[in-house]
């Protein structure tokens, strides 16, 4: 039986932007460190994001951005025209602290100032202003899914997103069976894919651990518009996929509470703290 290991690593520092790969992440309180600490907001300060019933700024996906000078400093370009960038020193003053939204949690977040704010209203054509967590500011992860206590970021709800690689080419060979277009890591926005496994194998673990790292598998990841958007030009694709195709073999139901929806991929609470490398083994402790 082959081992499954880490095959790539990717980290999305603004909420809904576009990500990067990485040779590695490190894992702190809050999941990956500097992943979604990051998040676009209206004018109310409510999060803005790709999803079609959050308005659909499916431009965001051209909205590239890196962690320079030890952290100290956010670079912010479209992914058009890279040459046009932004350098926002991070503003971590606890005096500037604002409350902004995110789903249903309201959070402690640091207003990122009028430059950040101005050069997204430009790219996303509606007003914009950038926020970060607070340093101070700890997001729970819902304790029905997760009873020990664990914190996330600015993602949607839990800290690590985990997919197969074998899952994704699972789906597309139903898409290309079609004559449709694939679909890539892109769409999924995980930040930690694994290969040496089976398709959907992912679905069965309930705990593992990597380099050291043990991590709770707590939920199916239910899928949303985002996977729809084709990031390469920033809009919706017109077939509504990949999600028509996953709605007829992946709707599924969460036993804890009956929701229903279209899962892909699982999500991860990390219990401890440390460096996740591509090409790590991926230990399964223990099966559900």
């Amino acid at each position: 039986m082959a081992t499954p290991f880490v095959s790539a690593l990717f980290q999305y520092p603004i909420k809904s932007c576009a990500g990067f790969r990485v040779s590695e992440l490190m894992m702190g309180p809050r999941g990956s460190e500097g992943d979604r600490m990051f998040m676009v907001t209206d004018e109310k300060y409510v999060f803005r994001t790709q999803r079609r019933e959050n308005g659909g700024f499916t431009n965001m996906a051209r909205v590239g951005c890196r962690l320079i000078d030890h952290g100290k400093t956010l670079t912010i370009f479209s992914t058009q025209f890279p040459h046009l960038r932004r350098e926002i020193k991070i503003l971590t003053s606890a005096d500037k602290v604002v409350q902004v939204q995110v789903h249903k949690d309201t959070c402690d977040a640091i207003d990122q100032g009028d430059e950040a704010a101005d050069y997204l209203s430009d790219l996303l054509s509606a007003p914009c202003r950038l926020v970060g967590m607070a340093d101070t500011f700890y997001r729970r992860v819902d304790p029905v899914f997760s009873p020990e206590t664990a914190y996330v970021s600015f993602a949607d709800a839990y800290p690590v997103l985990l997919i197969s690689d074998a899952s994704l080419a699972d789906l597309n060979s139903r898409l290309e069976a079609q004559d449709k277009e694939p679909v890539s890591r892109d769409n999924f926005r995980s930040c930690m894919w694994v290969g040496g496994c089976s398709p959907y194998e992912e679905d069965t673990w309930k705990q593992i651990q990597i380099n050291g790292v043990v991590f709770d598998v707590v939920k199916p990841c239910q899928r949303c518009s985002i996977t729809q958007v084709d990031h390469l030009v920033g809009r919706y694709r017109g077939d509504k996929e990949p999600l028509i195709t996953l709605r007829g073999y992946r709707h599924q139901t969460i036993p804890q509470t009956g929701q229903q929806g279209v899962m892909f991929g699982q999500n991860l609470v990390n219990r401890g703290f440390g460096i996740i490398r591509a090409r790590d083994r991926v230990q399964v402790l223990e099966r559900k």
